[in-house]
């Protein structure tokens, strides 16, 4: 997958009061397929449960709902972590 097949357009949840950062991650040890791993970080469950309510996030579901899955998709998974510890740089990295 290429930057630009998943990152050139701007998504709807780039909006969303509350959201910290999203990130798209190519597993690159992967020699049989490539893995892509979404992580999306939100201020708090509110926010988040908050995008997930939003008319924009239903209605993307609706749109896809019916439609078969991309051929190059294998399987997805939704989890829901805590962050328990953030550690940043010690040293400036400018």
């Amino acid at each position: 997958m290429s930057q630009g097949q998943c990152c050139s357009a701007p998504s709807p949840v780039e909006e969303m009061p509350g959201l910290i950062d999203f990130s798209v991650m190519v597993n690159k040890k992967s020699k049989e397929h490539e893995e892509v791993m979404v992580l999306i970080r939100w201020e708090s469950e509110e926010a988040w449960k908050n995008w997930e309510k939003s008319d924009v996030h239903i209605k993307g579901h609706r749109e896809k709902r019916g439609q078969e899955k991309p051929e190059y998709l294998i399987s997805t998974t939704v989890n829901m972590y805590e962050v328990q510890k953030v550690k940043t740089a010690r040293v400036s990295n400018a």
